[in-house]
């Protein structure tokens, strides 16, 4: 992920179809963390929170929590050396 890049991690109370919604989201990386949990990487100057999680309530799936994260020091260090 790049440095401005920001994780979310949503719960829902089902099960994911993780191709179908890979398929929505195809311009970001989502991944299946269990049954009823996704984890998706996106850049928030490419595409916002809200429209992300429109695209996962138009697939009729109900959220029941939500996390976001923005990468640790560490992560942006190693994008950073890596670029070199």
């Amino acid at each position: 992920p790049s440095h401005d890049s920001k994780h979310i991690i949503i719960s829902t109370e089902q099960e994911i179809n993780i191709a179908q919604l890979s398929e929505k989201l195809s311009n970001l990386q989502v991944k299946n963390l269990n049954n009823s949990k996704i984890s998706i990487n996106y850049d928030p100057e490419k595409i916002d929170v809200e429209n992300i999680l429109k695209i996962i309530y138009e697939n009729g799936i109900h959220i029941k929590d939500i996390a976001t994260q923005q990468p640790d020091l560490e992560e942006i260090f190693k994008h950073i050396i890596s670029k070199q």
